[in-house]
Formats: structure tokens, sequence, C-alpha cells
């Protein structure tokens, strides 16, 4: 329905500044694997969501795998 349109962009953006700010507060508490799985959250709503991106490329090394890190750079 196009009168929800607005509605679901609001809450698509409340959902994303909500994912960033777990993401962050998971790498605080040195969770990089939950950091990751909400980073992945907002990047299959927003696939060019850089923070996000960038979140994900620092993930990926602290678990151990810098590959998944280089394709994403790529």
């Amino acid at each position: 329905y196009e009168w929800a349109e607005a509605y679901r962009r609001d809450y698509q953006k409340r959902f994303i500044t909500a994912a960033h700010r777990a993401a962050k507060l998971a790498c605080e508490l040195r969770d990089p694997k939950l950091a990751l799985r909400f980073c992945d959250a907002i990047l299959h709503r927003d696939p060019i969501d850089e923070e996000a991106a960038r979140e994900q490329m620092r993930g990926h090394p602290a678990m151990g795998g810098r590959d998944p890190a280089k394709r994403l750079y790529k």
C-alpha cells in the first residue's frame, strides 16, 4: 500500500540506527560474531551502507578470517 511507504522507510531507518548501535556495543564487548550478525542485517536492508561494511571488514579478522574481509573490500 502506498500510504504505508513512509512508515516502512521510517521503521527501516530506525532499525538500521539501532543495529549500528548494537554492532558497536558488541564490538566493545569483544563479541565480533554478534557484531557481524548485526552488520549482516544492516547490509541485507541497505547493501551500500559503508559503516556496516567497514565494521564487517574489522570483524572478520578478529574471528581469524581475512579472506571474507578481502572479498568484502573488493
